[in-house]
C-alpha cells in the first residue's frame, strides 16, 4: 500500500481509491490509496472490492455504440423492438417513443431505479428481474414522463440498454 495519496483524492475529498494498470488482459501494476472505510480505518489494498455504480455506464454506452457502429442497431429505433423478453408496463405515454438515443441520454421519461445492496450470500438477479423491481428493495423500471421532453436520470433506463445488448 502506497501512503503517499494522491492531491486529487484529497481536493476531491474521496477516502480511497484503487489503481491498476491492465495490458493483454493481464495486471502488470497496481496499488491502494487511502482508506476502504473511514469508520473503521481500514486502508484500500490491490483486493479491495469497490462497487463499480455508475462506471459501468460508459462500457454500456461504449457497447451500444459498437452495436450502432456495425449496423446491429439504430439510435432512433424504440429499444423494445430489441426485446424478446421484458416489455415496458402500461403506461400513459408511448413505449415505441424511449428509443437507444433517448434512453442513452436519459431523456426516455423513465423513473429512477436504483439497485440496492444483496447480502452476500444472495444471487444478483436477472436483468429482468431487476427490471420488474425484484432487485432487493427497488421499484420497476416504467415510462413516467412523456419521451424526449425532459432529462431524468434513469439507472435502470442502462440496465435496459444492457437487456438489449445481450439480446
Amino acid at each position: 500500500m502506497d501512503h503517499d495519496e494522491p492531491l486529487i483524492m484529497a481536493a476531491l475529498n474521496v477516502p480511497g481509491a484503487a489503481v491498476a494498470v491492465v495490458r493483454d488482459g493481464e495486471t502488470v501494476w497496481s496499488t491502494g490509496y487511502g482508506l476502504a472505510s473511514v469508520r473503521e480505518g481500514t486502508e484500500v489494498s490491490t483486493d479491495t472490492v469497490f462497487q463499480v455504480g455508475s462506471i459501468s455506464k460508459t462500457l454500456t454506452a461504449w457497447g451500444v455504440m459498437h452495436l450502432v457502429e456495425t449496423g446491429q442497431i439504430s439510435l432512433d429505433a424504440p429499444v423494445e423492438s430489441y426485446l424478446t423478453r421484458w416489455a415496458f408496463p402500461p403506461s400513459a405515454y408511448d413505449s415505441s417513443d424511449v428509443t437507444v438515443s433517448r434512453v442513452l441520454s436519459h431523456t426516455a421519461g423513465l423513473n429512477r431505479v436504483d439497485g440496492y445492496p444483496l447480502p452476500g450470500d444472495q444471487p444478483l438477479p436477472s436483468l429482468e428481474d431487476h427490471l420488474d423491481g425484484n432487485n432487493g428493495g427497488g421499484q420497476s423500471l416504467r415510462i413516467d414522463l412523456e419521451p424526449g421532453q425532459q432529462f431524468n436520470y434513469s439507472n435502470a433506463g442502462y440496465t435496459l440498454l444492457q437487456l438489449m445488448m445481450k439480446r
